[in-house]
């Protein structure tokens, strides 16, 4: 993915990107329940550890 490797070339340290849409619970939330009820991964590479 385009976006993908322009943000991984930016990161100076090694590891991996990813682009990620979370969907939590607003109200559980608020509650103090932060556990996402759908995570999806769009893209993912290496990070350019390098700058």
């Amino acid at each position: 993915d385009v976006l993908c490797g322009e943000i991984a070339a930016g990161v100076d340290a090694e590891g991996r990107v990813q682009i990620v849409s979370v969907l939590y619970d607003s109200i559980a939330w608020f509650r103090g329940d932060h556990r996402p009820i759908e995570r999806d991964v769009h893209a993912e590479c290496p990070a350019g550890g390098g700058g």
